[in-house]
């Protein structure tokens, strides 16, 4: 299903971030390195008939580091997910 299917690469995802997250505090490195995603893309929410899902609007970021003063969400979150 395309909830499995995405939860399995947020897994992989965050194991290689993690990997690399621990490397830079090992080095001692995690407070001089931002990491920083975005995508423009993005998938409809609903499946397709053949299970998985189409191009959409989007835009998602993240940005990460030792010094980023995180635990916000920015922006605008939908009070409805229709199409």
């Amino acid at each position: 299903s395309v909830q499995e299917n995405l939860e399995i690469r947020f897994d992989i995802l965050d194991a290689a971030l993690q990997s690399f997250v621990d490397e830079l505090k090992l080095l001692g490195l995690w407070d001089q390195v931002v990491i920083t995603q975005f995508s423009e893309f993005a998938r409809t929410l609903n499946p397709n008939s053949g299970a998985g899902t189409d191009h959409a609007w989007g835009g998602n970021h993240f940005i990460l580091g030792g010094k980023v003063n995180g635990g916000k969400v920015l922006g605008t979150y939908p009070d409805q997910f229709v199409e």
